[in-house]
């Protein structure tokens, strides 16, 4: 029993990896930027490694043309001879900005989960988690 109900926690945690990182995907970008993986490829191998998911070229690099568009990051080329051409982000100051206040709204939501559970009365005498 207990090995079951820990197969159903590690699906449960896969799922909400997978969820979060998807819903949050341009927050978290411009966490990992700020936090030093500064190429798209790196970025993409860092998020498979760590939450075990799988994202393509094709769906990130745009992530990283409108967060540059919306003047979130700013890219640029590098040049080494014999080698590709790559681009490197950096996060720029309004991007700071949306990533502390989006670390300020994740915080609300994280001590509501953690809040003592409390409940209440509807108007149909029902109760409720508030």
């Amino acid at each position: 029993m207990k090995e079951n109900s820990q197969q159903e926690a590690e699906e449960m945690l896969a799922w909400i990896d997978e969820k979060f990182i998807k819903s949050m995907s341009k927050v978290h970008c411009l966490a990992l930027i700020a936090k030093g993986h500064t190429h798209g490829y790196d970025m993409m191998k860092y998020i498979e490694k760590q939450y075990g998911l799988k994202i393509s070229a094709g769906s990130y690099y745009p992530l990283l043309q409108w967060l540059e568009e919306k003047g979130y990051i700013r890219g640029v080329w590098e040049h080494v001879d014999g080698k590709p051409s790559k681009k490197t982000y950096e996060v720029t100051k309004r991007g700071i900005n949306v990533l502390n206040a989006a670390k300020k709204r994740l915080m609300v939501l994280v001590q509501g989960l953690s809040a003592e559970r409390r409940t209440q009365k509807n108007s149909r005498n029902r109760e409720f988690i508030v």
